[in-house]
């Protein structure tokens, strides 16, 4: 099945830093910009995108120093000042990204919902909208099957420079944002606890309310 490419880095610091140049060369830098992250990771921890093209004194003043641009050499330098984790350099996708929230039985999609990611803060969605995206439910219902996923399901997709949705990441767990399902009328850790107590599930409890949109806000507390 279609997904990213991309290569493997790990090993000793010194031949691992030739990997990642060779690997970062390969996926077409400095050309197009390519992005790494630790193969183990959570909440954007150790994401980066390298860019050539991105405006240094535009980040350092527009920006708020959370961004994840870095210069190749700014990278290798880091990289270089100590041992580092198995590292996954991909080519960049430059489209829409969405969590899909999934309820899987042994490798069975029985839902699969796809939520457009509109903002995110710390790789955590903010503001979002169920969208019934043709392309992505029968991809990630070929992913649950291939793997023979159990449970909540979380994964990832992003729009690549080909026009076509492909993984990112696959997170056999509920995914921070999951709440935002009760907007849509499925209620996916509910339906994850019925499905292992052998209970019955209706077709409306696995019904989208598709177009749904949801905001995320900090609330004062006042004590």
């Amino acid at each position: 099945m279609p997904v990213p490419d991309f290569r493997i880095v790990d090993g000793p610091a010194p031949p691992a830093i030739e990997q990642f140049k060779e690997a970062v060369k390969e996926l077409g830098y400095p050309d197009k910009p390519v992005c790494f992250k630790p193969s183990v990771s959570n909440g954007s921890r150790g994401f980066r995108i390298i860019s050539e093209q991105m405006n240094e004194l535009d980040l350092l003043f527009n920006h708020k120093p959370t961004s994840v641009y870095i210069t190749l050499n700014e990278a290798i330098r880091i990289l270089s000042s100590g041992k580092f984790p198995e590292l996954l350099i991909s080519e960049y996708f430059p489209g829409e990204e969405f969590s899909v929230d999934c309820l899987a039985n042994h490798g069975e999609a029985k839902l699969v919902a796809p939520r457009l990611r509109k903002r995110m803060i710390n790789g955590i969605s903010v503001e979002g909208e169920f969208v019934k995206e043709e392309s992505i439910i029968p991809y990630c219902t070929q992913i649950i099957r291939e793997l023979q996923l159990h449970g909540n399901i979380g994964i990832q997709v992003k729009k690549s420079a080909g026009d076509q949705f492909l993984v990112l990441e696959i997170n056999p767990r509920v995914q921070g944002s999951i709440s935002a399902g009760l907007g849509a009328g499925i209620n996916l850790p509910v339906l994850a606890i019925k499905q292992e107590l052998g209970l019955p599930i209706t077709p409306t409890e696995l019904s989208v309310k598709w177009g749904t949109k949801f905001s995320r806000y900090w609330e004062e507390v006042f004590y």
